[in-house]
């Protein structure tokens, strides 16, 4: 991935040379930093226990965010993060009636493989 980051930053110093209207080289440095963090999942989690607590905060949002999964024997590491499994029409936020709306209208197996699916990309 670092090699991706450096591979655009310098695309964007060549795309620069040759035509400096088109200048993203800030841009693409701010970017890359920031996706550095992202895969930095020791950040990872802590950004992840922030968005659940301000999440249980307001009750009106009725999201449920995974628990990060930290031990004594696992922790959170720059390259591994675990979390809790939370079953995907919650995780939706669909109340029981919409979820059975759903499920009877795609089908229940589609609902799940939708919903499964959507998380196995993330």
């Amino acid at each position: 991935m670092a090699q991706d980051l450096d591979n655009i930053v310098y695309l964007a110093e060549s795309m620069y040379e040759q035509e400096p209207k088109f200048d993203f080289r800030g841009i693409l440095r701010e970017w890359c930093n920031e996706t550095q963090k992202e895969l930095d999942f020791v950040h990872e989690a802590q950004n992840t226990e922030a968005v659940r607590a301000n999440m249980q905060a307001d009750k009106s949002i009725g999201v449920d965010v995974p628990r990060v999964i930290a031990t004594n024997q696992i922790v959170p590491t720059r390259r591994v993060l675990m979390l809790e499994y939370v079953f995907p029409l919650a995780a939706l936020a669909l109340s029981l009636s919409t979820a059975f709306n759903y499920a009877s209208i795609l089908g229940l197996q589609l609902c799940v493989d939708t919903n499964t699916g959507t998380y196995a990309l993330c």
